[in-house]
């Protein structure tokens, strides 16, 4: 395993991920490997992730903000947390990539999954509920022009959207699928908020996210972000929050996605 991991570090071709698949059993290549033409036409991405075939155990790197998202996770008995590693990255992007660059420069994993909690620009969705961001934007990486916002592609300066996992998993069945922002700043102002609904209508806000995805993508590591809404967005009102129930619900999901 650990000498199919290396093979992937680099940006690995479609040929050199097939190669890795078929070594470390633990995809169908037929399902597993598809073309994001839309983001980038020459870089090959993980689309789906068809779990374990039963005799290997995935060697997992668990990432989240802070301990207490992961809290009841942490304390359940060592043994149902074989094969994973828990990174405490400290809260936004920057300390997010420099945390996980530092982490993955000795260490080699067969997927990423990032967790914590999130708000939800979408209603719709209970407070509590457990979602699969597949696709997060660092919805600041950019530039104002008078009352216009020119992102990163736009300046030619690379992407600013990446993608992971949100199907081929058993453990995703039945979450609902969001595209998600990530942020410096949440978003607390009614006008600021009605603007990036107006320019990338996203269904959740968190500050780690596509920092997640970034590395990933740099290094070509399958990577999941699953996420409880804790809150709205909107003027910051704590007696609207759901923080104790989202983290509760998230921790039964990952002790399912661990124990399935």
């Amino acid at each position: 395993m650990k000498k199919a991991a290396t093979a992937l570090a680099g940006k690995p071709s479609l040929a050199n991920l097939e190669k890795f698949a078929n070594e470390s059993k633990l995809f169908d290549v037929s399902r597993s490997i598809k073309k994001q033409s839309t983001l980038d036409e020459n870089f090959a991405k993980w689309a789906d992730f068809p779990y374990i075939r039963g005799q290997k155990r995935m060697n997992t790197l668990l990432i989240a903000a802070t301990e207490g998202e992961v809290g009841p996770f942490l304390r359940i008995p060592e043994w149902q947390r074989a094969g994973t590693d828990v990174l405490i990255t400290g809260a936004g992007m920057v300390a997010t990539a420099f945390a996980l660059g530092n982490k993955l420069a000795t260490a080699h994993y067969d997927l990423i999954l990032n967790v914590g909690i999130a708000g939800s620009f979408d209603r719709s969705i209970p407070l509590g509920e457990v979602v699969c961001i597949y696709r997060d934007t660092f919805a600041e990486l950019g530039a104002e022009d008078g009352g216009d916002f020119l992102d990163s592609e736009q300046l030619g300066l690379g992407r600013h959207t990446f993608e992971g996992i949100r199907q081929g998993c058993p453990a995703l069945n039945g979450l609902l699928k969001c595209q998600g922002i990530t942020v410096n700043k949440v978003h607390g102002n009614a006008v600021t908020i009605s603007e990036i609904v107006r320019r990338l209508n996203p269904q959740t806000e968190s500050m780690e996210g596509a920092a997640v995805f970034y590395v990933a993508d740099q290094l070509g590591i399958p990577a999941m972000q699953v996420r409880a809404v804790s809150n709205y967005v909107e003027r910051r009102n704590k007696a609207g929050w759901e923080i104790p129930r989202a983290i509760e619900n998230l921790n039964g999901w990952i002790q399912a996605f661990f124990n399935p």
